[in-house]
């Protein structure tokens, strides 16, 4: 099956896996070379194409192409529901471009594709880039719940597929679509 989303866990003993099956599977890395699967994450009802992991490392947030949100605890594979849970995740990275937390970077009037990739600052978490399919990356204050204030660079051709910051927050990066492009921006 095709892969489109790894992602590692926040202590790096654990590697997701994202694929056109509709489900997560999670792989031990800390026992050697070989790569036990220790959890499937099954129904997700979309490909995912987006994980982070809590800070602890004992969820995963699972964004899809419908555009579904789902979360799953890490030690049973089940979809974790329940609000008074999910209120209170801390997440170690924000790839997501749906939630509470990022519902203002969507114009209105915007279909759910509009919207492709987003990413939360690393170190100061108070700003999120987006690409979407106008070609443009955008930056958002963080969290971003009504629009509030926002920047935007053009340059892409087609639309935007990915954008990540540095570990250190100085570099932006966005990839292209259509003109397969890798843009780096200096964050000031």
């Amino acid at each position: 099956r095709p892969v489109h989303v790894i992602r590692f866990s926040p202590d790096g003993c654990r590697l997701a896996v994202g694929g056109e099956d509709c489900a997560v599977d999670l792989y031990d890395t800390s026992s050697g070379p070989g790569l036990p699967r220790v959890l499937y994450c099954k129904g997700v009802s979309g490909t995912p194409y987006l994980l982070d992991f809590s800070a602890d490392g004992t969820f995963i947030k699972v964004g899809t192409t419908d555009y579904e949100p789902h979360v799953f605890d890490c030690s049973s594979g089940g979809r974790v529901a329940d609000p008074s849970v999910l209120n209170c995740l801390v997440w170690s990275s924000w790839t997501t471009v749906l939630g509470r937390e990022v519902a203002g970077i969507w114009p209105e009037q915007a279909d759910s594709a509009h919207v492709n990739t987003a990413c939360v600052s690393r170190l100061s978490a108070d700003c999120v880039a987006t690409g979407d399919d106008s070609g443009l990356v955008k930056l958002f204050p963080f969290p971003c719940t009504d629009g509030g204030a926002m920047r935007a660079f053009g340059g892409h051709s087609a639309h935007v597929t990915a954008v990540r910051f540095s570990a250190n927050d100085s570099f932006l990066f966005s990839a292209g679509g259509y003109d397969s492009c890798v843009f780096v921006w200096k964050c000031c």
